[in-house]
Order: C-alpha cells, then sequence, then structure tokens
C-alpha cells in the first residue's frame, strides 16, 4: 500500500563501495531510490551515466527516482532502461521542448516530473502542470550533497500548492536538498507529499532507524 509521504534515499551519499549492501537492505522499507545524474555541464558536478543506472535497474524492484541533472535530457532519455512505474525528472531550465521529453516518457510508462532550480519562477511549470506526476522543488543549489536548507523554499512550497490547487493539477510535490527530521514535519504541514534524503539517512550507521525517524516526522508511523 502507497504511504502517505514519500522518502526516496538519494545514493550520492550511500556508501558507494557498498551499494549493492545498501540498496539490498534499503529497498523494502523505502518508495524508491533517487539517483542523481550530472554531466559536469548543467551542474557543476559528474555523476553516473547510462551503465549504471541501468545495472541498479536491473538489481532492484524498488522505484528510481532519476533526477537528470543534465542539458538536454531528451537526447539522453532514451537510453536509460526505464520500467513502469519509474520516475523521470528533467529540469525545466535544460529543454527548449519539455513536450517532447513528456510524451516520451508516457509511452514508457513511466512517471514524468518536472525539477525547478531555487531561482526559477514556479509559473514556468504552469502548461505541463495536468500533464506531469509531480514537480521537484530544489530546496539548496543543485549539484553536491549536504547543502543546507534554504528557507525561501518554504514559501515556494506553498505557492506551489496554490498554483496546483487553481490549475485543478494532481501532481506530488517532492523536494530535494537539506530534507531532515527537524524540518520534515512543517513541509508537510505546508503540502509536501515527498523527500529526497541523503544525509539525513547516509550520515547514520543504523539505515534503517534513521529512515524509521524520517518516516516518523513525516506523520508517517
Amino acid at each position: 500500500m502507497p504511504r502517505s509521504f514519500a522518502l526516496y534515499p538519494s545514493i550520492i551519499s550511500a556508501d558507494l563501495l557498498n551499494l549493492q549492501k545498501e540498496i539490498q537492505l534499503l529497498q523494502n522499507e523505502c518508495d524508491g531510490f533517487h539517483i542523481d545524474v550530472m554531466d559536469y555541464h548543467f551542474v557543476p558536478n559528474l555523476t553516473w551515466g547510462q551503465p549504471f543506472i541501468n545495472a541498479i535497474a536491473q538489481y532492484t524492484t524498488a522505484p528510481l527516482h532519476l533526477h537528470l541533472m543534465i542539458s538536454q535530457p531528451e537526447a539522453f532519455v532514451h537510453s536509460f532502461a526505464l520500467r513502469s512505474g519509474d520516475t523521470v525528472i528533467f529540469h525545466i531550465e535544460a529543454v527548449t521542448a519539455p513536450q517532447i521529453i513528456i510524451e516520451y516518457l508516457k509511452k514508457q510508462q513511466c512517471k514524468v516530473a518536472i525539477a525547478l532550480k531555487p531561482a526559477t519562477p514556479l509559473e514556468t511549470i504552469a502548461p505541463y502542470g495536468k500533464q506531469v506526476d509531480e514537480i521537484l522543488l530544489m530546496s539548496v543549489q543543485p549539484g553536491y550533497s549536504g547543502q543546507s536548507f534554504l528557507p525561501a523554499s518554504m514559501d515556494r512550497l506553498k505557492k506551489l500548492v496554490q498554483l496546483r490547487d487553481q490549475q485543478k493539477s494532481h501532481f506530488s510535490i517532492v523536494m530535494d536538498g537539506g530534507i531532515t527530521a527537524d524540518n520534515l514535519p512543517l513541509l508537510v504541514q505546508n503540502g509536501l507529499n515527498g523527500a529526497a534524503v541523503a544525509t539525513a539517512l547516509f550520515t547514520y550507521p543504523d539505515r534503517l532507524a534513521a529512515l524509521k525517524k524520517l518516516y516518523n516526522a513525516a506523520g508517517v508511523i
């Protein structure tokens, strides 16, 4: 049964030399795995490419929450081993024709999500609100894990909820960056539906206890 609030462990902060064990431990306890794909062009960092993503997709049945922090994602998305139910997130700032990638992902039976940098106007996603499954609000500057939550993100969350209501859209609102057990209760209270979690999970030796603490903070028992 789907939870009322979704948590996606962000493997960028996992023990990468023991990633198989990390995935095996968490895959039945979370809502999926958040994977940051960075190209050192759209953001000032470099992570993984298609072989790495496809290997994870073959290993786990947990949904992938694939965050494409890359330029021209429409040129690369076809090379990922996408599965029905996986979520693919592209940045509105990185595409010239969002409709093309939206339609492609829908044909693959994937969930479609649009990500926004902290300074990108929320109105940018207005034409696509009824077409996507999720909006990902960056609550830090994209590119690096371990940053502190930007306080202005709370106001952006409230405004995005208002925009969704005005449009009568049904997309989930997810945040990525600086999410902790301390700020989750207020975020949920203001309409947040899910979060990618990195250091708030993987800095603790007992991953399962840390994950449970986060779910409890979000009101999920």
